[in-house]
């Protein structure tokens, strides 16, 4: 089962590479469909059927849109200055994400501590005492 489930997380990241690395863009749409499919069957042997219910329909329907998007389009090269600006914006994106992220992991209580022990005015410490 665990050597099933890591060859499915593998090939699911080796279509995600292909899918950043290829310059066709109908063959990147192919695999990404490929990463959200595979990525169904893990949630299938991760035992969250829901999940992959939801993971297939939302697949199809973005698949179905990508691939009318990208047909007769052709790939256009960007010049460098685009390609820094756009690494740019992502880096920072990730970095205030990461900075919230961070920010709301600090505020959560301890863990094994009560939710109701935070507030003063719970129901829980005024009706059970």
């Amino acid at each position: 089962m665990t050597e099933v489930l890591a060859l499915l997380i593998l090939l699911t990241v080796i279509a995600a590479i292909i899918t950043v690395l290829t310059s066709n863009l109908l063959h990147a749409v192919i695999s990404v469909g490929a990463v959200g499919f595979l990525l169904a069957i893990v949630f299938l042997f991760l035992s969250a059927p829901d999940v992959a219910i939801v993971q297939i329909g939302v697949e199809v329907v973005s698949l179905v849109i990508l691939i009318r998007a990208t047909l007769g389009r052709e790939v256009q090269r960007l010049k460098t200055a685009h390609i820094v600006v756009g690494v740019s914006f992502a880096v920072a994106f990730v970095a205030v994400i990461g900075l919230f992220g961070i920010q709301i992991f600090n505020e959560f209580p301890e863990f094994g501590t009560s939710v109701m022990q935070r507030f003063t005015d719970a129901p829980s410490l005024t009706f059970l005492q």
